[in-house]
């Protein structure tokens, strides 16, 4: 078992979210409603990338239609796409839980990516925000190094705040 990081809030006032992250990770704010942050430089991957970084990005969106049921919907739908769109796509598990006491699903999946046939291990979770928006969580990492980086995501998610907005 790999030690945790040392950890450092982190809070993005523009889609209210406050989190706790590896105090060596970086940030980058990609707009106004979206933020990714990058894990440590991984070795042993030059043959398919410049430089190899686990990824988690938050995303402040809102639904396509807002029709009473929307986020079940939406829960529903993306994993629909999911198994459509990505290579060799499993599911691993799936959960629904309360993260800053609002209701959440979260999925852990992998899938083949085409060109280099390298397996991705991901997570995503959909936060209810209110009845016109949720959070996006996606986190990334290649299937060799799930057993480092999906326990510090799963603690990126679990210290996920919602700060409301004035």
């Amino acid at each position: 078992m790999t030690e945790s990081p040392e950890m450092v809030s982190y809070f993005n006032k523009q889609i209210g979210i406050s989190i706790l992250l590896p105090e060596q990770w970086s940030i980058q704010v990609i707009n106004q409603s979206q933020f990714r942050i990058f894990g440590l430089l991984e070795p042993g991957f030059e043959e398919y990338f410049e430089e190899y970084r686990s990824t988690i990005s938050y995303l402040l969106a809102e639904p396509e239609n807002d029709n009473s049921g929307w986020f079940e919907s939406l829960i529903i739908e993306s994993g629909q796409e999911m198994l459509q769109d990505y290579n060799e796509y499993q599911l691993i598990g799936e959960e629904h839980c309360k993260i800053s006491t609002q209701s959440a699903y979260i999925r852990y999946y992998e899938w083949t990516e085409e060109n280099t046939g390298l397996r991705i291990s991901q997570l995503q979770s959909l936060i209810y925000n209110n009845s016109s928006s949720f959070y996006l969580i996606n986190a990334a990492t290649l299937k060799p190094l799930e057993d480092k980086y999906i326990p510090i995501f799963n603690a990126i998610l679990e210290s996920t705040r919602i700060i409301p907005m004035r």
